[in-house]
């Protein structure tokens, strides 16, 4: 029996090999399926002419994925789905029903198993949806179309129809035995193939689930799951001595302390060309969690901030301790370790005031690297609860930004995002010893951006221009900010 994943983003795909090394880990499923994997380049969706996939023309992206299922006409197809890429997959399993309509069409993953009713109402093309986990209700589906007699109530964490209803299975009792998935990545792509790829980085992971709560995340409610360590470290090796760039996708790998330093005394040990990044909880990063980091030579690490603002922390449940953030910047800054810093505008009870007082500070901790996004909101996710009392208002369509708040306005979000793409355009172009001194002078570095925002700059030379015509750059700037 054929069967096949497919995934549509800017990376292979860690979830479809994750799937596959657990289904054929079972002698039954390996016997009699051929279970193949189909990586595809978000990109090449997006540069795709929607009127060559309705004609059939086999000259556009969405032509050429029918193609390639119809080589091998499967019994099954699973679609991992993302923020990014639910909409094409639709789309392609819209095409993929009108040639082989008997084929199952399976759709999971994080923008998946939340919408699961809706995707089931609102698109015919849609057979099934997992909720949560992939590789144990995969495993039941393969198990079952084997018996040529499906039988989808017997198999857990799955939505269907059944007539004119939505039945929803249970979750399984059985949890995932993360350490099952050894050698995902065997062979691992060559340096040339994921050279190809946008995102450069090999992904990984270590653990899933998460303790703390956050509101507007989905990862608190993923049950705890974790890869023996010894495992992770064999692995990482492995993949790290071939020269790839890997990234850990776990929530944030430091979380549990004992266990992440563990893993990376042992990293220590070993000789290793390729580059490592992940997620680190700042609360975490004490002396010795850092000097490891050191030591292991990882590449870079992202903090998780969001807002400075108290009520904003406390109205989205995420924990605040200023103290320890501080420290760690100071460490990673004295080890000489690449950071970037995550913010958030658009949080319940902040305001735009309050995601610029958030840069302002971070620019007086010498924190410049920062990745700046809007609010989503997830469906799923805790916080959607309670949009109606903080007056959220999000798209309907992925990626769900917000759109306007009780504290946030349409034209507040406007001025973010135009703040956002003006930060990194300026901090990008200028030096940033004059950029502190400008910054200095304007009261504060979200002074500086708004003017330049506000000025309607065609670029930071064009900004850098007019200062000097006013006599302001480069010595001794002295801004006048409205």
């Amino acid at each position: 029996m054929q069967a096949a994943l497919i995934s549509i983003g800017n990376c292979p795909s860690l979830a479809s090999r994750n799937i596959r090394r657990f289904c054929l880990a079972h002698d039954d499923v390996r016997e009699e399926v051929e279970l193949h994997i189909f990586d595809y380049d978000l990109t090449d969706f997006r540069t795709a002419r929607p009127q060559s996939a309705l004609r059939w023309s086999f000259v556009s992206q969405f032509d050429e994925t029918v193609r390639d299922l119809l080589r091998i006409r499967p019994a099954l197809i699973g679609f991992s789905c993302y923020l990014w890429s639910t909409e094409t997959s639709l789309h392609v399993a819209h095409l993929i029903k009108q040639v082989l309509p008997e084929t199952l069409t399976v759709f999971g993953g994080p923008d998946a198993g939340p919408r699961a009713t809706e995707l089931l109402e609102r698109h015919p093309q849609v057979d099934v949806v997992v909720e949560g986990d992939g590789e144990i209700p995969v495993l039941g589906l393969l198990r079952s179309l084997l018996t040529g007699s499906p039988a989808l109530a017997d198999i857990p964490q799955l939505r269907y129809r059944d007539g004119d209803l939505i039945a929803r299975n249970a979750a399984s009792d059985e949890l995932l035995d993360m350490s099952r998935l050894v050698e995902v990545w065997d062979p691992p792509p060559a340096r040339s193939e994921m050279g190809r790829w946008g995102w450069p980085y090999l992904l990984y992971e270590t653990l899933r689930g998460c303790p703390y709560a956050c509101s507007y995340c989905m990862y608190g409610k993923t049950p705890m799951n974790a890869k023996d360590p010894e495992l992770v470290v064999e692995e990482l090796v492995g993949l790290l001595r071939t020269g790839q760039a890997v990234e850990l996708i776990d929530p944030t790998f430091t979380t549990y302390v004992k266990r992440a330093k563990r893993i990376l005394r042992d990293l220590v040990r070993h000789e290793y060309s390729g580059t490592l990044t992940f997620e680190a909880y700042p609360d975490s990063l004490d002396e010795e969690m850092v000097d490891l980091i050191s030591r292991a030579r990882v590449s870079c690490i992202g903090i998780g901030f969001q807002t400075l603002s108290a009520e904003g922390l406390k109205a989205v449940k995420r924990p605040k301790n200023l103290p320890r953030f501080e420290r760690a910047i100071r460490l990673l800054r004295e080890h000489g370790i690449n950071y970037y810093v995550d913010l958030i505008y658009g949080l319940p009870k902040t305001s735009k005031e309050d995601f610029f007082a958030t840069v302002d500070y971070l620019y007086t901790l010498e924190v410049e690297n920062l990745m700046i996004y809007r609010l989503l909101g997830l469906p799923g996710s805790p916080m959607m609860d309670d949009a109606e009392e903080h007056a959220l208002v999000f798209s309907e369509i992925p990626p769900y930004e917000m759109l306007s708040s009780a504290t946030f306005t349409l034209d507040d979000v406007v001025e973010c995002e135009e703040f956002q793409y003006a930060y990194n355009e300026v901090l990008g172009a200028l030096p940033s010893r004059t950029t502190r001194r400008l910054a200095q002078a304007a009261g504060g570095v979200s002074n500086l951006i708004l003017r330049y925002v506000e000025g309607g700059y065609e670029s930071p030379a064009a900004f850098r221009e007019t200062l000097t015509r006013a006599g302001q750059w480069p010595a001794d700037p002295v801004l006048t900010v409205a």
